[in-house]
């Protein structure tokens, strides 16, 4: 389910504000490593322009194929169902919240959620991804938007005060969880390429692959100012994300499903947008202001 989720992000002075793009952090798996995630939250809370994005499996639990298998095991019997929706909602407090609740109490906070494959049904009408959205919402006393499944489009209005009133710059991220695979970075790059043609945005952000890597294109359209042919370029960027699991472990036991299926190692870890708002001038020198675009990795 696509949706569009408004964010205002007031300023008055110019600057960088970072959109941290976070996802597969997989909360509950052997694999996660959550000395990775407490590292990028800390980098997140002590940045007042971090403002961040969820692409979906913040926890590691069902996916389609046993949700599915549940509800064909247990159709005569939803009361199961309620029990174990019970028992996920206890553990998403202990495990997830508290996790999770520094970045909603940031100072621009957590802008928009969404849910991948891996998320539980706790009741008819609600999953886990929309009550920690609720509950972090609760906690902090700011919105934490549920953008539904898989992919969305989030707008973000940033909004000049004091000098700079009236002044507004808009851009627009499209997110998507992911979906497929591939063992080479230019995979994932090919599908946000391909996203990139079907669908409007600044910037394009994808996770579910575990692939880290990133790239510009830009597109250039031809315009009329003041009576004279014009061209202007815009930055487009594309973000695929990492994760917080190791797919390799040191043990005897059963391995983990990425050494079961030998696939090659991913980097860990997420990405960021960078938007630099700053003072300018046009060809007459009239002073503008201007929004670029950067990515880190």
């Amino acid at each position: 389910m696509a949706w569009i989720e408004g964010s205002r992000v007031e300023f008055n002075s110019t600057g960088r504000f970072s959109l941290y793009a976070l996802g597969d952090f997989q909360i509950g798996s052997d694999s996660c490593n959550k000395k990775l995630i407490s590292r990028i939250i800390d980098e997140i809370v002590g940045n007042e322009r971090a403002m961040v994005a969820f692409l979906g499996d913040i926890e590691d639990n069902d996916r389609p194929s046993t949700r599915v298998l549940r509800y064909k095991t247990f159709s005569d019997r939803p009361e199961v169902l309620t029990k174990d929706g019970e028992k996920h909602l206890a553990w998403v407090d202990k495990e997830v919240i508290p996790l999770l609740l520094p970045m909603a109490k940031s100072k621009l906070g957590i802008l928009g959620v969404l849910a991948g494959h891996h998320w539980t049904q706790l009741t008819p009408s609600m999953n886990s991804v929309q009550y920690t959205c609720g509950r972090l919402g609760a906690l902090s006393g700011k919105k934490v938007p549920y953008m539904g499944e898989m992919s969305g489009w989030l707008e973000i209005d940033f909004v000049g005060k004091g000098k700079y009133k009236g002044k507004t710059i808009r851009k627009v991220v499209h997110m998507q969880h992911g979906a497929g695979g591939g063992q080479t970075l230019a995979t994932a790059l090919n599908k946000l390429e391909r996203t990139s043609q079907g669908f409007y945005a600044d910037a394009y952000i994808r996770g579910h692959d575990c692939k880290l890597v990133s790239a510009k294109t830009t597109v250039i359209a031809p315009g009329h100012k003041r009576g004279k042919p014009h061209l202007e370029s815009r930055d487009i960027a594309l973000l695929n994300i990492g994760s917080a699991t190791r797919g390799y472990n040191l043990t005897l036991d059963a391995p983990d499903y990425v050494e079961q299926g030998m696939m090659r190692p991913t980097a860990m870890g997420w990405g960021a947008i960078h938007f630099d708002i700053r003072e300018s001038s046009d060809e007459t020198g009239k002073p503008i202001l201007e929004c670029g675009i950067k990515i880190e990795i």
